[in-house]
């Protein structure tokens, strides 16, 4: 797309404050910049279950993306994902959780419809650059690799629900909101009198939002009663269905008896929950996991070599090593010390100091 001679960017503007100021600040460093509301999610589901109505924000939040361009004397597009989104994401989620395994559909958000199909779309119509309002930062060496990065906010690093992108999707996207801090976007947000500037972060499900997760859960999976036990099979209660309990959970057990109960594990083929009692039961830590789905922003990382690891968004990072490649696509991860709740299902994002080197699926 030719635009003078600036770099054209096409942003995905969510009606937030952090994609607000991504156009805003990207404009100011003379990018010629496109406004992108996708709009992957309506609130309606038509299943096996029934036909189900969840709130939505898309209406709202297209005004508050709307209302920024006007400000910003930039054009705003719609792009409709809805169909991709619930093929790539939702049909996902609902794989995952009757499998017995714990989603991360933000990450598969990430994947599949940030940094694919939008990605795809703003190439066919002549961007040179996406960019998103993610904390995260991206590098180019002298060598021409790109390099992935956390971000400068620790508290607000996103760099976590990055870590499939690979050199194509990273050489294509800009994060402008990776070396500035949450407080200094809000600053920046109010000196342009930006229309979102005190609107409050969005949470919940990517593009869904704030819902109740065992309600969007239940209109695909049915409940179907089954037992808890402990790790020695003693019955302590019943369940309504393993697929609203993960790994390491405490509450919404319904076990008395005046202790604390954590999942350790759920079984399938039984439709059994099992728990262990304890603050720390032991039950809840492994030394070491295996890795599907790999997937690396450049080369592979090394057997024998030391990395950290992250389990989750905000958890901490971790001593590791890759001690073996075993069948075709699998990584086992051996960690210096025990971890908890390891969760099959959830993503292990392998850091070399601040850099993302990888991730793949726990199993």
């Amino acid at each position: 797309m030719s635009m003078g001679h600036k770099p054209t960017v096409f942003v995905g503007m969510s009606g937030g404050v952090d994609s607000s100021v991504t156009a805003y600040v990207l404009k100011q460093q003379g990018y010629a910049v496109v406004g992108i509301f996708m709009k992957n999610w309506s609130g309606y589901l038509s299943t096996s279950q029934g036909q189900f109505r969840f709130p939505c924000q898309a209406q709202p939040d297209y005004e508050d993306a709307a209302a920024v361009a006007r400000q910003l004397d930039i054009p705003l597009y719609t792009f409709n994902f809805e169909e991709e989104y619930q093929k790539r994401v939702i049909d996902y989620f609902v794989t995952e959780i009757q499998a017995g395994r714990t989603p991360n559909p933000d990450i598969m958000c990430n994947k599949e419809i940030k940094f694919k199909i939008f990605l795809e779309k703003a190439q066919t119509l002549g961007a040179d650059y996406i960019a998103t309002g993610h904390y995260a930062r991206i590098s180019q060496d002298k060598d021409g690799m790109f390099h992935l990065s956390q971000g400068t906010d620790s508290g607000k690093d996103q760099s976590y629900f990055l870590a499939t992108l690979g050199q194509k999707e990273l050489s294509w996207s800009i994060f402008p909101l990776g070396a500035y801090q949450k407080e200094d976007v809000r600053a920046i947000a109010r000196e342009a009198d930006l229309a979102t500037a005190a609107k409050p972060d969005s949470q919940g499900i990517c593009f869904v939002g704030d819902i109740d997760v065992n309600e969007f859960i239940q209109a695909f999976v049915p409940p179907q009663k089954g037992e808890i036990v402990n790790t020695h099979g003693d019955v302590l209660g019943e369940h309504d269905g393993i697929q609203f309990f993960t790994v390491g959970q405490r509450r919404g057990l319904g076990i008395g008896g005046g202790m604390p109960y954590y999942v350790v594990a759920t079984e399938q083929e039984t439709n059994r929950v099992y728990v262990a009692p304890g603050m720390n039961p032991p039950e809840l830590y492994q030394r070491h996991v295996v890795l599907t789905d790999l997937v690396y922003t450049r080369e592979p990382i090394q057997t024998g070599k030391t990395y950290h690891a992250r389990l989750r968004h905000g958890g901490e990072l971790v001593p590791c090593v890759a001690s073996e490649e075993r069948c075709e696509g699998e990584l086992r991860v051996e960690f210096d010390t025990p971890q908890r709740a390891i969760t099959p299902g959830q993503y292990l994002v392998f850091y070399e100091g601040e850099e993302v080197r990888g991730s793949g699926v726990m199993n």
